[in-house]
């Protein structure tokens, strides 16, 4: 069963921030919105699936 899984950076970041891990291979498919000071999003994983993860940042890997 799906459940969602919530992302945030509350970081500086001037244009972007991205999710991207095995879940998609590593291909940036998870843009976060802007609220506030925070990018956020969710995206819904089978339960129990194993999570790898990184943000990417202005184009930078995080």
């Amino acid at each position: 069963m799906p459940i969602p899984v919530s992302f945030s950076w509350s970081h500086p970041a001037q244009e972007s921030v991205i999710v991207t891990g095995n879940f998609d291979d590593w291909s940036k498919s998870l843009p976060l919105e802007k609220v506030g000071e925070k990018w956020v999003g969710v995206r819904e994983f089978d339960d129990g699936q194993e999570l790898l993860y990184k943000f990417v940042v202005d184009g930078v890997w995080r």
